[in-house]
């Protein structure tokens, strides 16, 4: 630590605070007289032994080094230089070490940086973080690799004016926020919805290590494509040229299936929709509406055939098929090829209707209160012992409007049985 001799710290360091006011209310007058941003090398005097005074700031704008001389009572500083640093006297440390003058001026060179474009760069920079949803990981990372080129915060905080608390409200047991109804109101009227909806293809090969699906192609609208000839076009094209071998691929390719859901079944097949007196792609015959629904009850029905729809024409339409499939082009089993949908018409469909009608059906299949109760509590106690390898727990009951597909088959295939133990009409109803 050096000491002026014959002098006290304290008032080393108010002759140090005294001369740096000075000389900064120099630069003040200067910057005043001369509007000019250009920076220049600072000339320095050279003396023998000179003093690099270390000052702080807590701002991020980088502040010069001032020198004091032994033989130069105050350090003179060209007129032209714009300063865009605010140094309090506050900040100035106590510590001072001796340097040439020429690492004085190479100090202050450095500290020297153009910042009138860095608030638009710090704008433009958050805006884009909060448009594409940036971690705060790498916006911090980010910051560091443009740090020694831009005078910019250290931290996304900073960057994006994260509020640093926000406005709690005491209460008699705890403490509440309240963001406000307007604020939310306006957020949520710059967004508006929409009828879009998505088409994807998707494909997934049984015999690579990894089975996740993969887009084949996604189409995107306020309804269904309009013609499925436009929607397969691309799709039929290319996978005729595989199945030729025509493309430069040394495996043979062959489609298992297309796994559907009702409505793009029909699509895909050009057939009658499932809720249609001829919808049912199982079995020819025509179904019967009863109860505001589309049944077919002859279980003795004749199977429909991939072949029906090879020979499909107009002449002798039995109102099921609509027109020819493009996939008929690439030899699909229309039949064979298209599985019905077990989620949709067995967890959804007739699991969800039965549990539904034994909660609040009609009086003669509906279990009474203390039964409903007792079933939700045998549901709720199992929940403790579902291994991880099912992905949701049971629930009551009471809630099963909040049921998912998973939970319908959990109850079909593994707590059912358990759970209507003594119920052996249920039971049978489930089995059957």
């Amino acid at each position: 630590m050096y000491r002026a001799q014959g002098s006290s710290r304290w008032q080393k360091n108010r002759n140090i605070n005294f001369k740096v006011d000075k000389h900064m209310k120099e630069i003040s007058r200067a910057a005043e007289v001369n509007n000019s941003l250009d920076y220049a090398d600072l000339q320095l005097p050279h003396s023998p032994v000179s003093k690099k005074i270390k000052l702080l700031e807590n701002s991020q704008n980088l502040a010069p080094f001032q020198s004091e001389s032994a033989n130069t009572p105050s350090t003179s500083f060209n007129s032209t230089y714009s300063i865009h640093s605010v140094i309090d006297s506050d900040h100035i440390a106590t510590s001072v070490d001796f340097s040439d003058s020429d690492e004085i001026g190479a100090d202050v060179s450095k500290s020297l940086i153009p910042i009138a474009d860095d608030t638009d760069l710090q704008k433009n920079l958050g805006a884009c973080f909060i448009k594409h949803n940036a971690s705060h990981a790498l916006i911090n990372d980010i910051l560091k690799i443009l740090k020694p080129y831009h005078s910019l915060p250290n931290d996304a905080r900073t960057l994006l004016r994260t509020p640093q608390c926000l406005p709690a409200k005491q209460l008699s047991n705890g403490e509440m926020i309240y963001f406000g109804l307007l604020t939310g109101i306006k957020e949520k009227i710059k967004k508006r919805s929409s009828n879009k909806q998505f088409w994807p293809i998707l494909c997934q090969i049984e015999e690579t290590v990894d089975k996740s699906p993969f887009p084949v192609a996604v189409f995107c609208g306020s309804s269904k494509p309009d013609t499925v000839n436009d929607f397969l076009y691309d799709f039929v094209d290319e996978l005729t040229s595989l199945k030729d071998g025509s493309l430069d691929i040394a495996h043979e390719i062959s489609i298992k299936g297309f796994v559907c859901d009702a409505p793009a079944r029909a699509f895909l097949k050009c057939i009658k929709n499932h809720n249609g007196y001829f919808g049912c792609e199982k079995c020819c015959q025509k179904g019967k509406w009863d109860n505001n629904r589309m049944t077919f009850p002859d279980s003795n029905a004749p199977k429909r055939q991939d072949s029906d729809f090879d020979s499909f024409s107009h002449d002798n339409d039995f109102g099921h098929i609509l027109e020819k499939s493009p996939l008929l082009k690439v030899d699909i089993g229309l039949v064979t090829q298209f599985p019905l949908d077990y989620m949709h018409m067995v967890c959804l469909g007739v699991m969800r209707k039965l549990l539904i009608s034994w909660c609040r059906g009609p009086l003669n299949v509906r279990l009474c209160s203390r039964d409903i109760d007792i079933l939700s509590n045998r549901l709720v106690s199992y929940s403790r012992n579902i291994p991880d390898e099912l992905p949701r727990k049971p629930r009551s009951l009471r809630e099963i409007d909040r049921w998912k597909a998973t939970k319908f088959r959990m109850f079909l295939l593994y707590l059912g049985p358990v759970v209507l133990k003594k119920y052996y009409h249920l039971i049978a109803t489930i089995i059957s």
